[in-house]
């Protein structure tokens, strides 16, 4: 009996931990209407349950259709998102801005929770029944289910489809009700940020997001330690030390001078000419996939092998040094840092490192081949010992003494 009831108090405990940590999750909140709206919600603070749904409250007042479009997982940072092209992720409901009629919470408490305990009747439906068979259940509230995530497709392209079916199924239920009540939101937060590195400010591997604009001859490329060659709202080019070239298949290298003669973006491409000893062409190539690829290296209308290098889009690519062949002419950029950028801003910094160190290493093979001669020996040991063999006679003092044959 005793042991019972302990079971059913940890549970106890359990349930109401569990539900604790939920309840204290907060959601963003985009909410729009057909009609003008006399109850504005402020913004500046975050929203408790209760008091969302007393504002719900408020607006039911005049009878609106309410549908509620609900996502898995969604924070404010999640409408600041642009996909490879560059474009808004959700372009279909900021045309809803246009009517003025929106209200956006950053910060919500269960919001869905707080529409299901309005005490009006609630129809659950995913988007993908809803868009096959079109039929407005007849309560008072539809709350859409948008968890349709596909294993090959980036969050951005999902966002993208569900700001696209939230705009067919709304304007279809526009055409039968006058009315309605239209509120974006999620049962948890895509982004959560533990409180020890909350306030702590990132930095990229060779410049700090804060560092003042650097001077006239840095961003022409006056290749002292650590400057860079190339510094535009477009591209950025740094690195360590001098580059080096050789004509004798890498048998002698001698320092050069690089500036950068033209940068130009054009769609989904940045080109990069530089000048100085000699003249190199550079093509950054922004791919479908949400990468930036260096496709083509050129000098003289000759060109270049180049190492594979695809990075994420919001990375810069790092290595120790970047080696670039042509026959017996050589190009290298020792400690280079560098990072195309498909949309032009007033403060370009580098993005986190995408470092060109490969799965193993020298000291990973040493330590392989190190352990695998250890196991070699370890095992040519236990063979021998398990290959001795005991004696089969025994002398025995009153008996014939023994006698080995030489077969034997």
């Amino acid at each position: 009996m005793k042991k019972m009831f302990i079971e059913h108090l940890f549970l106890i405990f359990l349930f109401c931990g569990v539900k604790l940590c939920s309840s204290t999750e907060y959601v963003p909140v985009y909410m729009w209407e057909t009609q003008n709206s006399d109850h504005p919600v402020s913004s500046l603070q975050r929203i408790s349950e209760n008091s969302f749904k007393n504002t719900l409250s408020e607006k039911l007042k005049s009878n609106p259709f309410v549908v509620v479009f609900v996502e898995e997982t969604l924070s404010p940072e999640d409408f600041a998102q642009r996909d490879v092209n560059g474009k808004p992720t959700f372009e279909a409901l900021r045309k809803f801005l246009e009517s003025g009629n929106v209200a956006y919470e950053p910060s919500v408490q269960n919001p869905v929770g707080a529409i299901k305990q309005l005490g009006k009747g609630v129809t659950e439906i995913s988007v993908a029944s809803l868009l096959r068979n079109f039929n407005v259940p007849k309560d008072e509230i539809l709350i859409v289910d948008l968890n349709d995530a596909k294993d090959d497709e980036l969050r951005t392209e999902m966002l993208k489809r569900h700001d696209s079916d939230i705009s067919k199924i709304f304007d279809k239920l526009a055409e039968k009700n006058e009315n309605i009540l239209a509120l974006y939101t999620a049962h948890h937060p895509s982004w959560i940020i533990p409180e020890e590195i909350k306030h702590r400010n990132a930095r990229s591997l060779l410049q700090k997001s804060n560092e003042n604009a650097v001077g006239e001859n840095e961003k022409q490329g006056d290749n002292k330690k650590g400057s860079f060659i190339t510094q535009d709202e477009s591209l950025l080019l740094h690195v360590v030390s001098s580059p080096q070239v050789s004509v004798d298949g890498g048998k002698t290298f001698t320092n050069i001078t690089l500036t950068t003669d033209e940068v130009t973006p054009q769609d989904n491409e940045v080109l990069l000419k530089l000048k100085g000893d000699r003249s190199y062409r550079f093509v950054f190539v922004f791919t479908t996939d949400g990468h930036w690829t260096l496709s083509n290296v050129m000098s003289d209308d000759v060109e270049y092998t180049i190492p594979d290098i695809s990075v994420p889009s919001q990375f810069s690519y790092h290595c120790f040094n970047t080696t670039f062949y042509n026959g017996a002419n050589t190009l290298v950029l020792p400690g280079v840092q560098m990072q195309p950028f498909l949309n032009k801003s007033d403060s370009i910094v580098f993005g986190d490192a995408f470092d060109c160190v490969g799965f193993t290493n020298i000291p990973i093979w040493t330590g392989l081949v190190v352990t695998l001669i250890l196991l070699s020996i370890l095992t040519f040991g236990i063979t021998m010992i398990m290959d001795i063999r005991t004696m089969d006679r025994f002398d025995d003092a009153k008996g014939k003494t023994i006698t080995v044959s030489v077969n034997e």
